[in-house]
């Protein structure tokens, strides 16, 4: 179907009147007909789709629980209980995608010394069989993306924060999502914790 150009003038006819073209070509050459279903796909291709956010916190950084996977698993608005045996996920009741994300540093305490070459990132995964499987078991998700939001030998005796625009992590409705805060290498596991809001829009 056609995209109606912007700027585009419409002149309501009767349904009583007769349509075929009796002007000059010059006229007509300028003129396009449209179908309804023109209208809908330029208005569709036009228009933004619904964005919300959704806020979480990595407690027990770098390695503790909840879930006891060797990851920081994202607590979606809520806390696990024990954290050991539980791990949050969000459940996705919409198509939709992850197109921002923004973190902080919320302890008193300063990050502590992460070593040369050693990282800590902020990825997504969903899970791969998602009416059945248990969220504690690590081989049950698959990676989907990363956010974008990485600490590492600079981050050491800060309390930083981070921002990441431009993202585009689609996920399906009914897909189950996982958000871990993943290390290369080895940071002292504490009691530290941080925030993040990550951005959906639907697709």
């Amino acid at each position: 179907m056609s995209t109606i150009p912007s700027g585009t003038q419409f002149i309501g006819l009767a349904s009583t009147v007769n349509t075929v073209e009796r002007r000059s070509s010059l006229i007509n050459n300028e003129s396009a007909p449209y179908t309804m279903q023109d209208i809908v796909d330029t208005v569709s291709a036009s228009s933004t789709k619904p964005i919300f956010m959704v806020t979480g916190a990595f407690v027990n950084m770098f390695g503790g629980d909840p879930g006891g996977i060797g990851k920081d698993v994202l607590e979606w608005n809520t806390s696990a209980t024990a954290a050991a045996s539980h791990s949050s996920v969000f459940a996705l009741p919409y198509n939709a995608k992850i197109i921002a994300a923004g973190w902080k540093w919320i302890s008193s305490a300063p990050v502590p010394a992460i070593g040369a070459g050693v990282l800590w990132e902020v990825k997504a995964y969903k899970m791969s069989n998602p009416l059945t499987g248990s969220t504690t078991a690590d081989g049950n998700f698959v990676f989907a993306g990363d956010l974008g939001i990485v600490l590492s030998q600079a981050s050491s005796g800060t309390t930083p924060g981070a921002f990441q625009t431009g993202l585009n992590i689609p996920f399906n409705a009914g897909d189950i999502i996982r958000i871990a805060g993943v290390e290369t290498g080895v940071i002292a596991t504490g009691t530290d914790e941080s925030e993040l809001t990550v951005v959906f829009q639907l697709t």
